[in-house]
């Protein structure tokens, strides 16, 4: 199964951050992911990504953080992104720099494997295009650079700056 980050990543989850705190930033994507129905069980969520945040942030460097939790309720994999132009303390244990970019995934128990080919998408992702998100006037154009990225692992495909179609 090929996921496409179109997909998982709708517009509607794409939000922009005025909160300086970690906490409030979670607690942002949490409120997306459950108002969307994404995850059945906020509380649990919560609970899933406090925990992991305890044991080590999941602020990567370079400002970005990719909270992250599997449970066992989840129905289908659930993603948001935010971003924030003045950036979050969020203790990156590679930097301890202010995050810009934050993309919670939510996974499903037992999907190992998915969760892992999403995960290094989600991570290309941030990376290739974070200069264009944070310069972004919408989240609809932010969407838009999703569209050249799945977990088939062969990166964006472009072409002089076009999109080439993948199918």
């Amino acid at each position: 199964m090929v996921d496409s980050l179109s997909e998982l990543l709708p517009a509607s989850r794409i939000v922009k951050l005025e909160c300086r705190s970690k906490n409030e930033a979670l607690q942002s994507l949490l409120d997306v992911l459950a108002s969307s129905g994404a995850i059945p069980q906020r509380i649990e969520a919560e609970r899933a990504i406090l925990s992991r945040e305890v044991l080590m942030s999941t602020g990567i460097g370079y400002g970005i953080a990719v909270p992250h939790a599997k449970l066992p309720d989840v129905p289908e994999f659930a993603v948001a992104l935010a971003y924030s132009n003045d950036g979050i303390e969020y203790s990156s244990v590679v930097d301890d720099q202010p995050v810009k970019l934050i993309c919670m995934i939510i996974g499903c128990s037992g999907q190992q494997d998915r969760y892992l080919k999403i995960l290094a998408m989600i991570m290309r992702f941030l990376k290739s295009e974070k200069g264009k998100i944070l310069s972004a006037y919408s989240q609809t154009e932010i969407h838009g650079f999703t569209r050249d990225y799945d977990t088939s692992e062969r990166g964006p495909i472009r072409n002089e700056g076009q999109s080439v179609s993948e199918n």
